[in-house]
């Protein structure tokens, strides 16, 4: 443990070190890196500590490739001009930003590319009008001119308007697919029922072959419910340290 908080802080003063030198210049990105500790032998199950975490992990997953990044630029584009130039201009002004437009419109085309273009305009139509309707409320607030807040209540009861036409385009949209999903459950419910004893009998075999086979280590889950499968497989026997015989004597 003390040979592990050695070599953190030894990466640690090494990066500051580098900082200092480096001056003012913001353009340089100062790494860590912690070394393995070498106290550790080989063959652990322990983890490896400089295995990505699991929101190094989940950032990965979102980040897009270049074709995607294409593909959110021409949705933009065709569907939605007016944010496609707010886009480009991000592109110098905020980097970081501007993947974070594409990346959250590429998952909205993801979201509704199989829906009809009806519905896919609904959907585009509630999204902007949640946004506007917010602004609108906002500078009602602040406002004090009795000019200004009528004018602006009209653009907001025109968004509410809006906004309640096309949810009922999407509330139609999502009961039809609910229908079909209850048919389709139905259909399966009468093929379960003509099937029963085949799939009976599978299940007992699938079980009774289970049976007969070594028990695999299990971990309880959080909640407390049934045993869960581990993520890694078990330790080869063949290279598990053979135990320590006890070399205390037994009390007289």
């Amino acid at each position: 443990m003390r040979k592990r908080t050695y070599f953190i802080l030894v990466s640690l003063v090494s990066a500051i070190l580098t900082a200092v030198m480096l001056g003012d210049d913001k353009n340089v990105t100062v790494t860590v890196t912690v070394s393995p500790d070498p106290t550790t032998k080989a063959g652990s199950t322990r983890p490896s500590k400089n295995a990505p975490t699991s929101q190094a992990r989940r950032r990965s997953r979102w980040q897009l490739s270049a074709e995607q990044q294409a593909q959110a630029l021409e949705y933009l584009k065709e569907k939605e001009p007016a944010r496609y130039e707010q886009v480009l201009e991000l592109r110098k002004s905020n980097p970081k930003q501007y993947t974070a437009r594409l990346r959250s419109t590429w998952w909205w085309m993801q979201r509704i590319k199989d829906m009809p273009l009806k519905v896919q305009q609904a959907y585009t139509l509630r999204r902007d009008a949640y946004v506007n309707i917010w602004r609108l409320v906002n500078k009602l607030r602040e406002s004090d001119s009795a000019d200004e807040k009528s004018r602006l209540s009209k653009q907001l009861l025109k968004q509410v308007r809006e906004n309640f036409d096309a949810g009922q385009i999407v509330s139609e949209y999502q009961l039809g697919k609910l229908a079909e999903r209850i048919v389709k459950m139905r259909q399966d419910l009468r093929k379960r029922a003509e099937d029963r004893d085949s799939l009976i009998m599978e299940e007992y075999q699938r079980r009774l072959a289970a049976s007969t086979q070594p028990a695999a280590p299990t971990r309880r889950s959080w909640h407390g419910g049934r045993p869960v499968q581990p993520k890694t497989r078990p330790a080869d026997k063949s290279t598990t340290r053979p135990a320590v015989k006890s070399t205390t004597k037994p009390a007289k």
